[in-house]
């Protein structure tokens, strides 16, 4: 499943849509009342994150829904500048915008958006920019915003995700679980700033109507919810013989979430799904392997790598991720460097942390 993330990623394909049952399942968690909600990467007409809140406008107690959406002005009808009624503007491919205050309940049944918004007080407007989230226009709309919700463009995460934090909002957006270790994500979660949510995202719907399935995406936030989510609490004993320290960090590494020990404190490298289940009473997050920090305790010189088929290329790599210290041949992709005798293993990713 993750093949299909990582194509739409380097084709920079970003049109994949949430279902209404995944945002329903994740967003009872969360108080939104007297809140105004801002849905900045939301076409109404394919929107499941602007249905949801209109039909649970009254019960949530929001104070405002705003939503915008994006149109490539190379593709949309710029030709028409005014809009009467919101079905042509919705139909038109402009970018465009809806606030509204206020909803008609009780809404038993809609069959279509033009039905929901007759349920509202809300006017479709198009807007003069090109409804990008990143525009003055959308940033003046996130301003007077309290909680940004939506499930933004994969290709343009982190710089979503900075925008955010520039501007000290609440959120509940979707993301790819491996952005986490990425240099200009992951501090947020060291110092506490953001944490996961409650579910994974398993599913998406596509603009030709076909459901497709990813790996890995999950509910990135920094809202508090109802309820406490699911952490870990270790159980395993700490068997020295049991775990391999990292040759190039000073902890050992855990490959498993299960494998945590409950009495060890000093530095664990541990899988980055350890983020999920994060457990602030008991560890402190440090960093991670991928990032030039202090932890770091040898660099390799002139690493080599080295693949199965016997083929040699540069091993730069091993420098950039934890690794382990083999005596006997791996048959696997192996390294190794001019001021190491034996063979190197590189591993995924890691979270470094510590029990408090």
């Amino acid at each position: 499943m993750n093949k299909f993330l990582h194509r739409a990623r380097n084709l920079k394909n970003d049109e994949f849509y949430t279902l209404y049952e995944d945002i329903e399942s994740e967003l009872q968690h969360y108080d939104f009342a007297d809140r105004i909600v801002y849905c900045n990467c939301d076409n109404l007409y394919k929107s499941q994150f602007f249905r949801y809140f209109v039909v649970n406008f009254n019960r949530l107690k929001l104070k405002k829904l705003i939503c915008t959406c994006y149109a490539d002005f190379e593709k949309a009808d710029i030709q028409l500048s005014f809009f009467e009624d919101s079905e042509t503007i919705v139909r038109s491919e402009q970018p465009y915008k809806i606030e509204i205050t206020e909803v008609r309940s009780p809404i038993v049944s809609v069959l279509n958006i033009y039905s929901l918004l007759k349920q509202t007080d809300g006017k479709v407007r198009k807007l003069k920019e090109n409804g990008d989230f990143r525009s003055e226009e959308c940033i003046r709309l996130m301003k007077k915003s309290d909680v940004i919700v939506s499930n933004p463009p994969f290709s343009l995460f982190r710089e979503y995700l900075e925008l955010i934090q520039e501007y000290h909002k609440q959120f509940l957006i979707v993301g790819n679980l491996n952005e986490v270790i990425c240099m200009n994500v992951f501090p947020y979660f060291r110092e506490e700033k953001v944490h996961f949510g409650y579910h994974a995202v398993k599913k998406f719907l596509t603009p030709e109507g076909n459901l497709q399935s990813f790996g890995n995406i999950y509910w990135y936030t920094n809202m508090q919810g109802k309820s406490r989510r699911d952490c870990l609490i270790p159980e395993m004993a700490y068997i020295p013989e049991h775990y391999q320290p990292l040759d190039n960090f000073p902890a050992v590494n855990i490959n498993k979430l299960s494998e945590i020990p409950k009495d060890y404190t000093e530095m664990m490298a541990v899988p980055i799904t350890y983020l999920l289940k994060h457990n602030p009473d008991l560890f402190e997050i440090l960093g991670t392997t991928r990032e030039k920090n202090g932890f770091r305790c040898k660099w390799y010189e002139k690493p080599v790598l080295h693949k199965p088929d016997g083929t040699k290329t540069n091993g730069g790599k091993c420098n950039t991720n934890g690794t382990l210290l083999s005596t006997e041949k791996p048959e696997k992709t192996y390294y190794t460097a001019k001021n190491m005798d034996g063979f190197l293993l590189s591993v995924y990713g890691r979270v470094l942390i510590r029990r408090k």
